[in-house]
């Protein structure tokens, strides 16, 4: 059987190439470039629309991306793409990006553009199958979400999938910024790890003491999923900052930890235990390696990509928190934590 998707080469101009889909060629707003591997960038939504039944598999094997435009209903989109990376090295999972391009200076809202792209980035938080997505310039690209997707699954099923969990976060980022006074995470663990994972959310109000601030936290139980809000209990303080500090907090468990020197602070002692205590729980009860650091990844921070000159400054004692984040380069994702600063900040009062 003939494939059903084909690249044909122009016969005037052989780097042109014409995408067929059952015969039909379609070339208005559909290009083709040949950069290590064919991208496929399709502007034409008719051209998404007619390869929603199909399959990764249903590509010819020299496609290694594939670019879609799709529809959106968030107020603010200038356009909506999936982008699906194909070439995986026989991989049974694909990488699949849901961005929305926007124009920050024609942002409309009751809240700023960074606002909202600081909260959509911690809301991220609420489900542990995604990871945060920035563009490299983000008032031109935009912003969006990350997911693993099976390469079976057809095209509008993937569509389907990203765009319901990328509205599901514009919601709660929504709500978020509505409440003026405090931020509120939702978080979905498996169910044999959810008490050892809110055992670790609780102490995050004396981290934040620790470092220097006053914070009121609650927890509880809604849906079979739990519900973390914080609070400042002086509103002078920014909820970037409690942002930025969830961030590395919710990192750590994701990080090697060095045994406290003989005589640290009371703060450095506990912080190494609460954090070595839940890597215990999650080595003792995963089943797996793959559901351990599928759970680890639903406690570290939406800010994975976050450029640094865009991180908000928590100030205490001449520090602050931004030189402990340190950007890894490899594939521009995760940042590391720099846990000789962060510990030199942190002090119990006595």
């Amino acid at each position: 059987m003939a494939p059903k998707i084909k690249l044909i080469s122009d016969a005037e101009n052989q780097n042109r190439l014409s995408v067929f889909i059952e015969d039909n060629e379609y070339t208005d707003g559909v290009y083709c470039s040949d950069l290590n591997g064919i991208h496929i960038h399709a502007y034409n939504i008719d051209f998404t629309y007619a390869l929603h039944d199909f399959t990764v598999n249903d590509f010819p094997k020299e496609v290694c991306n594939l670019s879609l435009t799709v529809g959106s209903s968030f107020e603010n989109c200038n356009r909506a793409q999936v982008e699906i990376d194909l070439d995986t090295q026989g991989s049974s999972y694909l990488c699949a990006r849901f961005q929305q391009e926007v124009r920050s200076d024609h942002w409309k809202g009751n809240y700023s553009f960074e606002d909202f792209v600081k909260t959509f980035e911690t809301s991220c938080l609420t489900n542990e199958r995604i990871s945060y997505y920035q563009g490299d310039e983000i008032a031109s690209n935009g912003f969006g979400i990350e997911i693993e997707i099976d390469r079976s699954m057809a095209i509008k099923e993937i569509i389907k999938n990203l765009t319901e969990i990328f509205d599901d976060i514009i919601e709660h980022t929504k709500n978020n910024l509505s409440q003026e006074t405090g931020l509120t995470f939702q978080f979905d663990f498996p169910k044999n790890l959810s008490a050892a994972c809110e055992q670790y959310l609780i102490y995050f109000s004396q981290f934040m003491l620790d470092i220097g601030m006053e914070i009121e936290s609650n927890l509880i139980q809604k849906n079979q999923k739990t519900i973390f809000s914080v609070t400042p209990v002086n509103k002078k303080h920014a909820l970037s900052t409690i942002h930025e500090a969830i961030s590395i907090y919710l990192s750590l468990p994701n990080s090697k930890i060095p045994m406290p020197e003989a005589g640290a602070d009371a703060a450095v002692t506990q912080l190494t235990a609460n954090v070595l205590h839940l890597q215990s729980q999650l080595t003792f009860l995963s089943a797996t390696l793959e559901a351990k650091n599928a759970t680890i990844l639903a406690l570290q921070t939406a800010a994975e990509i976050r450029q640094i000159a865009e991180i908000s400054t928590i100030v205490h004692s001449d520090k602050n928190l931004v030189d402990i984040i340190k950007l890894k380069k490899y594939e521009g994702r995760f940042f590391s934590v720099d846990l000789p600063a962060l510990i030199k900040i942190l002090k119990r009062s006595k």
